[in-house]
């Protein structure tokens, strides 16, 4: 997609996919050797607490947008070991790596190279879609658009579960500063964009109920957006 050629995401030459290697680079080091150690909270943790959030319920067919490296994928394995897992990013390089991870690990996961507000895939054929940290990579057209098709792709009383970063509207203007500043100069040119969306009007746009959108203590990140898919 347009938002996404051509675009040095967190400072990275070339993006995503600017070298063959960079999804082990981003996934085994710089994640877990710098990011771990020099943001707030257990980053890995935040994921797993995240899916914690869901009500109670049967997720056995589960897509997730915004693959990656597969950090979101695996919490999502360890905590429903019988579901069937599918996911989709726009970086096959990036998908090589959650592939790398899957193998190691004798997880079946079916991964697309597709974007997640059109993935192709025939309505209604799962009880949870969910994504980490995805929408502060999309413009807001993309951000409507990844709604709609969770809807679509969701079985009735199906449950979406989209956690991104921190609302500019939960933040003091020093803080929303501070946030812009860091995404500019980081490599996001989306973020105030996908930051100022209302996500609990966008779930309600494309036709989730009983939703929901919050941050979880005490960080008030990751902020989780979830909502159901009616059953009639």
């Amino acid at each position: 997609p347009d938002y996404f050629a051509g675009v040095d995401f967190h400072r990275t030459k070339g993006g995503w996919d600017g070298h063959p290697h960079q999804g082990f680079i981003h996934g085994e080091i710089i994640h877990k050797r710098y990011v771990a150690r020099n943001y707030p909270g257990d980053i890995f943790a935040q994921r797993r607490q995240v899916l914690g959030e869901l009500p109670d319920g049967e997720y056995r067919r589960i897509f997730e947008m915004g693959t990656s490296a597969g950090h979101f994928t695996q919490a999502i394995a360890e905590t429903f070991p019988e579901a069937e897992i599918s996911g989709c990013d726009v970086s096959a390089i990036m998908l090589e790596q959650a592939q790398r991870t899957a193998n190691e690990r004798g997880w079946a996961w079916r991964l697309l190279q597709v974007p997640a507000e059109e993935t192709g895939l025939p309505a209604g054929g799962f009880d949870l879609v969910c994504s980490f940290t995805l929408m502060h990579e999309l413009p807001a057209t993309a951000i409507l658009g990844i709604f709609r098709e969770a809807f679509r792709l969701l079985r009735p009383g199906g449950q979406v579960l989209m956690c991104d970063v921190r609302r500019f509207s939960d933040m003091t203007r020093r803080e929303e500063w501070r946030a812009y500043y860091l995404a500019v100069h980081g490599g996001e040119p989306h973020w105030r964009e996908a930051a100022t969306i209302d996500l609990a009007a966008a779930a309600r746009a494309a036709g989730f109920e009983a939703v929901e959108s919050y941050g979880l203590a005490p960080l008030r990140y990751p902020w989780v957006t979830r909502g159901r898919k009616p059953v009639v």
